[in-house]
């Protein structure tokens, strides 16, 4: 399996993974009883389906885009990790999130050193 595949593989295990994760961790009962924090993270899923169309297009601009994002949801997830009732779901985003970093940043690489060498001087 080329490096390529194995990228975009994993690109899609943490991007879905994580999108999956961020509407559960809304809709959880144990959040609900703290609109705000549901209130932004519904918000922390719109960076996500914003990237979508480029993802699912394979574009390595909007993977390399989509690494940013990233870190964004590592970060809520490093914060999440200090409450004792989200702590398993924050692990998750944080695992989400590295996944998703690193498999969206390598596609970006390997896609576009193999666009340049496609592409005629």
């Amino acid at each position: 399996m080329s490096k390529i595949k194995v990228a975009r593989i994993t690109t899609l295990i943490g991007f879905f993974g994580l999108l999956a994760l961020v509407i559960y961790w809304t809709l959880n009962p144990v959040q609900l009883k703290d609109s705000a924090t549901s209130f932004v993270l519904l918000l922390g899923g719109l960076p996500l389906l914003f990237g979508m169309p480029g993802i699912l297009k394979k574009k390595p601009y909007t993977h390399a885009w989509i690494c940013m994002v990233a870190l964004l949801y590592l970060i809520h997830g490093v914060v999440g990790w200090n409450n004792q009732d989200t702590r398993l779901l924050a692990s998750l985003e944080i695992a989400l999130s590295v996944i998703l970093y690193l498999g969206a940043g390598f596609y970006a690489r390997y896609r576009s050193r193999e666009i340049k060498a496609l592409t005629p001087d």
